[in-house]
């Protein structure tokens, strides 16, 4: 796996979708891997900010990766955006579970449902 890029970046009309790479679990955030340092900068910019992580890559997400997603959160919110989740593992709906992010982040069965969701309620800064 290339290390230096954990997700591919798409865009669905206004909406980003993050892509994740199989192989995130591994990734060690000490040192950011470029596409993480260009989608906050872009966060910072304004280019981007409603999210749908999609994770129909990936089984499960260790503690360095939420804590790169508590991050990427936070920094949306400020922004006036939201971070969505879809295609989450059984695993990693679990680990979302255990550490009560489930109750932070909507988690949606499908990268379709994310998107509709998001695109029909207004972005916090259109209200």
């Amino acid at each position: 796996m290339d290390f230096g890029h954990i997700f591919e970046i798409e865009h669905v009309g206004r909406i980003t979708v993050l892509n994740l790479r199989r192989g995130v679990e591994e990734i060690q955030f000490d040192k950011p891997p470029a596409d993480v340092a260009i989608v906050l900068d872009s966060i910072r910019r304004g280019r981007i900010t409603d999210i749908v992580v999609d994770c129909h890559d990936v089984d499960f997400l260790r503690s360095t990766a939420l804590g790169f997603f508590v991050t990427l959160w936070k920094r949306v919110e400020n922004h006036g955006g939201r971070l969505v989740f879809c295609n989450v593992s059984e695993k990693a709906r679990q680990i979302l579970h255990a550490t009560k992010l489930d109750h932070v982040w909507r988690v949606f069965d499908s990268r379709v449902a994310a998107v509709v969701e998001l695109d029909s309620q207004p972005h916090r800064s259109e209200r």
